[in-house]
């Protein structure tokens, strides 16, 4: 079973949501900084990858934050967070992490990770990329 949970809610009232709100920057606001793995910036640049899968339940707020690989700061927007086990990822969350098959993504998790188990929690973290005018 997976938990989500969106910045628009509804999707039938999310374009009058998103058209209402405006993100006010506040000057002691800086958004949160995700580590990203270098060889993993073109798929993140390019749209292959849409979501990034984290170990544990990380709390992540949606909104601004910024990939951060290395010396290759790209700034994104967190749509969404969901939670699921490691032993429920499926070829749809492989799919949004940039890989072919739930089996490529597992055996790319356990590179990261390799004292996980089965009932693991993991977060995948939702995002699309923000644009240098975008709050």
């Amino acid at each position: 079973m997976s938990t989500a949970f969106s910045s628009c809610g509804d999707a039938r009232h999310s374009a009058s949501v998103n058209e209402s709100l405006q993100m006010t920057p506040r000057p002691d606001f800086s958004p949160p900084v995700i580590a990203l793995s270098p060889d993993l910036v073109d798929e993140v640049r390019t749209g292959k990858e849409t979501a990034t899968i984290r170990k544990g339940h990380r709390d992540y707020v949606i909104g601004p934050a910024v990939f951060d690989a290395n010396y290759t700061k790209i700034p994104i927007l967190i749509t969404a967070l969901q939670y699921k086990r490691f032993e429920d990822l499926d070829d749809q969350d492989a799919k949004l992490d940039g890989d072919i098959s739930k089996d490529a993504l597992k055996a790319s998790l356990k590179t990261y990770y390799p004292t996980m188990e089965s009932n693991d929690e993991f977060t995948i973290v939702h995002f699309e990329l923000r644009h240098e005018n975008q709050p």
